[in-house]
């Protein structure tokens, strides 16, 4: 992927940053307009989360062991998924370019990313557990 970034000339506007500091990454996230979540394999990925909280839009592997294409984006509802590096340029491409996409899926990021806040896991949790019967009714 990073010979394509220098050949499509957008080594200015895309980094990528590994093992970083918190602070760094909240920074780094109020900035940016589109997260990437690349791995085959991921049973949750909270960094897609954390980008939508702040309104990146998702764009993730689209394959049945993605974690972030099914729980998350909700297979394309609330981001976009990719299966190869053209699909995931041409995604990023047009989100790039038609400013009315990307604000239509960053506020659909925003709603989305408050399912997975700690608030509602509990109240889930607490209402999944008393529908079977672990705990009282509430």
């Amino acid at each position: 992927m990073f010979p394509q970034i220098k050949i499509l000339n957008l080594d200015t506007r895309v980094k990528f940053f590994l093992d970083i500091p918190d602070s760094l990454k909240w920074y780094l996230l109020t900035q940016v307009m589109i997260i990437v979540h690349s791995k085959v394999f991921e049973p949750f990925g909270i960094a897609v989360v954390e980008g939508m909280f702040l309104g990146a839009v998702s764009v993730v592997y689209k394959g049945f062991l993605s974690g972030p294409w099914i729980d998350i984006v909700d297979r394309g509802k609330y981001g976009f998924g990719f299966r190869d590096e053209v699909e995931l340029s041409n995604i990023i491409e047009n989100l790039l370019n038609d400013y009315n996409l990307w604000s239509n899926f960053s506020k659909k990021a925003v709603l989305r990313s408050d399912y997975f806040s700690y608030i509602n896991f509990k109240r889930n949790l607490i209402e999944l557990l008393a529908k079977r019967g672990v705990i009282g009714n509430v």
